[in-house]
């Protein structure tokens, strides 16, 4: 089961027209354990439904052992808009920056929401959170030359396909043949 975003944005502050009464779309996420809640000015709030994705996920090697343990993957605010994309039954492959390593694959569990607790040192900075699930791990495959292989690097890019991952917040989608790929080699 995938997940769908609903937009809202509320209206602030004197406008040319006359004042309308009803939500515009914006951003929403769900906050732990309760309703939607916003994030700041624009939030995210995420419903049933829609497709299947594909994602590589970036983890640093300090917080890689946290996210297994919790089964949570935390993500920056300022990636909120790419992050309402991922949803309940997308599946991904891990990579651990500064290894280097390609070492598993997984499932999303839940709909995202904020949180801005740190659950373990070195996730302040990061209160978007998705709940996974781990299908396998330990795999440790060269990454930095497999990630070459990507579509999106095969058709050219302007840097590393590591700086690419990190640039986009530490997730990228990727198409299901990549994915498929992906997995082959880890196994």
């Amino acid at each position: 089961m995938g997940l769908t975003v609903t937009l809202y944005h509320a209206r602030s502050g004197p406008s040319n027209g006359p004042r309308e009464s009803h939500e515009k779309p914006a951003y929403r996420f769900a906050l732990a354990g309760g309703p939607a809640h916003p994030v700041g000015r624009r939030g995210i709030v995420v419903q049933n439904g829609g497709a299947m994705r594909h994602w590589l996920f970036l983890f640093r090697p300090e917080t890689y052992e946290d996210v297994k343990r919790l089964g949570l993957v935390g993500v920056r605010y300022d990636h909120r808009r790419r992050f309402a994309d991922i949803s309940e039954g997308d599946r991904f492959v891990a990579y651990i920056s500064r290894e280097r390593v390609l070492d598993g694959e997984g499932r999303v569990t839940g709909a995202g929401f904020a949180d801005p607790a740190a659950v373990a040192a070195g996730w302040e900075g990061y209160p978007l959170r998705a709940p996974v699930a781990f299908t396998s791990t330990g795999h440790r495959r060269d990454g930095k030359r497999l990630l070459w292989g990507l579509s999106e690097c095969q058709r050219g890019i302007k840097t590393e396909p590591t700086n690419l991952l990190f640039c986009r917040g530490g997730f990228m989608e990727i198409p299901p043949e990549d994915f498929a790929w992906l997995v082959r080699v880890l196994h």
